[in-house]
C-alpha cells in the first residue's frame, strides 16, 4: 500500500482529520504544501502552513519504515527553515508502531520531551469508536481482516461526502485486487449508496469527464483510435448512469464531425439506440449508410424519417 502517498492526500484534502487525531480544533487557514529553504537548498515535504507568522506551522512526519537518521535529518531540516522564517512552530511524527522509532534518541530526548514536539503511534490509539479522525487512522494502520469493520464504523457516523471519499481511497489502497461494486458491498452501502447525493455528483462529473476526455484525445490521436479510448474511459462508466443527454451530445459531435450534418431522426433514438449508434459509426462509410442505420430503427412516436421523405 502507498502509504506516504495516502497520508498527503488526506492532509491536503481533509486537514481536519490530522487536526482531530492532534486534538487542535482550529485548523481554519491552514494549507498543507512543501517549503523550500533556498539558502539551504533543500525542501520539507509535509507542512501545514497558516495564512499568519502568528499562527504555528505544523511539521508533519509519516514514518512507516526504521530510519535511524530520522530525528537527526527532521530536526535538522526544521530549525534551519526556522532560522530564515522564525515563528511559533509544532512537529508531530507519525509512527505505525514504536518499534519503527529510532533506537538511539538520548542526544534528542531534550527535544522530544517539550510540548512542540509530539509522536504518535498508530497501533497504541484509543480503541474508541466516536472519534472519527483517530478511526480513519486506525483504518489505514490496521490490517485488512479489521479494516472493513472500521471502514462501516465511520460511515455510520457522518454523511459527509469527503469522509466518505476518504474511506472508499483508503479501502482502494488496502484492497486494490477489488473492484469498486466490490468495496461499496463490503462497506455495507449497496443497497443506498446510489441513492446518495454524492454517488449522483461523482458519476455526473466522471461522465462528463469521461466523455470530454475521449473528444479531446480523439481530435489529437486521430478520430477513430481517441474515440474509442475516450469511450473506454467515459462513456463505460457514465452512460450506465442514465445519462441520454450526454450520450446523445456525443453522438451528434461524432456525426457532424464523420458527415458534417445531423441527420432527421437522429434526435429520436432512444438510449440503447444511441449507444448501438455509437458502437456502429465507424462502421458507417457513408450518409446513405446512416440513413439506412437509423431507418432500421424505431422509436415510440413511430418509424424514424429518412432525407429521401422530405
Amino acid at each position: 500500500m502507498k502509504t506516504d502517498s495516502l497520508f498527503y492526500t488526506l492532509c491536503q484534502q481533509n486537514p481536519d482529520i490530522f487536526f482531530g487525531l492532534i486534538q487542535t480544533p482550529d485548523y481554519e487557514g491552514y494549507r498543507f504544501d512543501s517549503v523550500e529553504v533556498k539558502q539551504a537548498a533543500f525542501r520539507i515535504d509535509g507542512v501545514f502552513l497558516p495564512q499568519s507568522k502568528q499562527e504555528p506551522i505544523y511539521f508533519v512526519e509519516f514514518q512507516f519504515q526504521k530510519d535511524e537518521a530520522l530525528y537527526q535529518r527532521l530536526f535538522a531540516e526544521v530549525f534551519v527553515y526556522l532560522r530564515y522564517s522564525p515563528q511559533p512552530w509544532q512537529i508531530t511524527v507519525i509512527f505505525p508502531r514504536r518499534s519503527l522509532e529510532p533506537a538511539e534518541t538520548e542526544c534528542y530526548a531534550p527535544i522530544l520531551k517539550i510540548p512542540n514536539v509530539q509522536c504518535i503511534y498508530l497501533d497504541e490509539l484509543p480503541d474508541t469508536e466516536t472519534s472519527v479522525p483517530i478511526q480513519v487512522f486506525r483504518l489505514i494502520e490496521r490490517p485488512e481482516a479489521q479494516a472493513a469493520q472500521i471502514a462501516r464504523n465511520i460511515l455510520a457516523q457522518t454523511s459527509e461526502a469527503a469522509i466518505i471519499k476518504l474511506v472508499e481511497l483508503i479501502m482502494v489502497y488496502k484492497f486494490p485486487q477489488l473492484s469498486s461494486e466490490e468495496i461499496v458491498k463490503m462497506l455495507g452501502l449497496a443497497d443506498s449508496y446510489k441513492q446518495t447525493r454524492y454517488y449522483q455528483e461523482v458519476h455526473q462529473r466522471g461522465l462528463k469527464d469521461g466523455i470530454q476526455q475521449g473528444l479531446e484525445q480523439g481530435l489529437e490521436q486521430g478520430l477513430e483510435q481517441g474515440l474509442e479510448q475516450g469511450l473506454e474511459q467515459g462513456l463505460e462508466q457514465g452512460l450506465e448512469q442514465g445519462r441520454e443527454d450526454e450520450a446523445r451530445s456525443l453522438v451528434f459531435k461524432l456525426l457532424n464531425k464523420k458527415f458534417g450534418v445531423v441527420p432527421d431522426g437522429a434526435e429520436l433514438l432512444s438510449l440503447e439506440q444511441l449507444e448501438a449508434l455509437i458502437e456502429t459509426i465507424f462502421d458507417l462509410d457513408s450518409l446513405n449508410d446512416l440513413e439506412s442505420w437509423l431507418s432500421s430503427q424505431s422509436v415510440a412516436e413511430g418509424e424514424l424519417p429518412t432525407s429521401s421523405d422530405q
